[in-house]
């Protein structure tokens, strides 16, 4: 029983932390977040009478975006929601404690696996590729 309490208190923790870095004000499932103060975008967004060197400061900040979120919480969070809803799917009741915590195991490290391979073939490149062009307009100043 005690696991069971400690995963919901654990989801609810990371579920109040994934919002407040998303920019939500309060704990509200209703209530859209403001993307604008969230880590993510807080400080990146060109605003007129901005300098060309703040414009690809912020440009070059925001093709590191990864950077600024936590991805184990958002895997954690999918992975526990997942296992509670395929159990009730599949057998029409709630996972045992054993089977809560490894469905939650294998499906956090498949999740960070994905995560980690996108990250290097896909984001990685991108932003090197945003980097380099920064570069290349700053050369040309």
């Amino acid at each position: 029983m005690w696991i069971y309490v400690g995963i919901l208190v654990a989801l609810l923790y990371a579920i109040y932390k994934e919002r407040e870095a998303l920019g939500c004000d309060t704990f509200s499932f209703i209530k859209a977040c403001n993307n604008h103060k969230g880590n993510v975008m807080r400080g990146n967004v060109g605003e007129e009478g901005d300098t060309n060197e703040e414009l690809l400061n912020k440009i070059e900040d925001t093709s590191d975006y990864t950077k600024r979120f936590v991805r184990w919480r958002k895997n954690f969070i999918l992975s526990t929601m997942s296992i509670v809803m395929l159990w009730f799917v599949l057998f029409k009741k709630l996972p045992s404690e054993w089977e809560m915590v490894s469905g939650i195991l294998v499906l956090f490290v498949m999740l960070s696996a994905s995560d980690s391979f996108y990250d290097y073939h896909v984001i990685k490149p991108n932003s090197d590729n945003i980097k380099n062009s920064v570069r290349i307009i700053r050369k040309s100043q």
